[in-house]
């Protein structure tokens, strides 16, 4: 995407924005930085002189602005702040303007992200999903009780089947409520923090394609900072607690690339037929996020 204009906005504590965040002066802006594109996270320095903050950080102090010749465009909402000193240090992702997702008029696989705020992560999950993701597909964001202001950007998005909770239910049932609204014959749970890479859905489909009597898929997934992996597949201790095989290898620890049969996958990148999900009856709901993905491929091996 090149070169783009950037700069920060960041929330004033007028009285008058206390009433009606929206009126014009909420943000104020800081100097526009030259930044290129890179699909990272990025770091911008920046003195604060007449502003005063209410301390919500990535809920609505500062926001990220992208300009163009003749119009500027928000394109995320939310950003990291840590305090040095006199300086703010702001931690963005630049996107680039976002538009929405490309859907499929009759998707073959439903992507399920179920979410809790953390707005951030959401834009950038949805922006690399709609960038690296090829087929016929639909996307199902649940809403697993998250502020109003989290769920109002995610509905400004187009292409989006937002399903809303007005309580935290955990993980295992936001996924099931999302599963309901499905139209695909395929099933693909993701975590809202990953970030997908080229081919990520296709492999995972090569992989059900070649082993037709497989119940589920995973992904190898690394750790963002260091490139470590962080998943490549569930085992089990002797005694029987589960582990993540390959964890804090490097990305390119041969082994952990290989095609195999495990145990387990995790939920935060895990595709599945349809009609295997409701065989087993969805994800157990005794869970509360942890082990019900453990759960249902040990209930996907029994049936086997």
């Amino acid at each position: 995407m090149g070169h783009q204009d950037i700069y920060i906005e960041y929330y004033s504590s007028d009285t008058s924005i206390d009433i009606d965040p929206d009126l014009p002066g909420a943000f104020k802006s800081t100097p526009r930085v030259r930044m290129q594109a890179s699909m990272q996270w990025q770091e911008f320095s920046f003195d604060i002189t007449d502003a005063a903050f209410t301390k919500r950080m990535n809920t609505c102090d500062y926001r990220v602005v992208y300009s163009r010749e003749t119009e500027g465009v928000m394109y995320i909402d939310f950003v990291s702040v840590r305090r040095n000193s006199d300086l703010d240090v702001v931690k963005i992702f630049d996107l680039g303007p976002y538009g929405g997702v490309d859907l499929s008029a009759d998707p073959e696989v439903s992507i399920i992200i179920p979410f809790f705020n953390q707005t951030e992560f959401n834009l950038q999950c949805l922006w690399c999903l709609s960038l690296d993701t090829t087929g016929r597909y639909e996307v199902i964001m649940v809403d697993d009780g998250s502020e109003p202001h989290a769920t109002g950007v995610i509905e400004t998005i187009d292409g989006i089947r937002l399903i809303r909770n007005t309580l935290n239910g955990g993980f295992d049932k936001a996924c099931n409520e999302g599963a309901r609204e499905v139209s695909g014959k395929y099933l693909l749970f993701l975590n809202n923090d990953t970030i997908p890479q080229a081919n990520w859905l296709s492999e995972q489909f090569g992989c059900l394609d070649r082993h037709k009597n497989l119940a589920a898929g995973g992904s190898r997934l690394l750790y963002p900072d260091n490139d470590e992996i962080q998943h490549a597949g569930v085992f089990f201790e002797p005694d029987e607690s589960p582990f993540h095989i390959h964890r804090f290898q490097p990305a390119s620890y041969e082994p952990a690339s290989r095609e195999r049969v495990v145990a387990a996958v995790t939920g935060a990148c895990m595709l599945t037929p349809a009609s295997v999900y409701w065989e087993l009856d969805g994800f157990y709901e005794a869970y509360r996020n942890g082990y019900e993905d453990v759960d249902y491929c040990l209930r996907a091996h029994e049936k086997d």
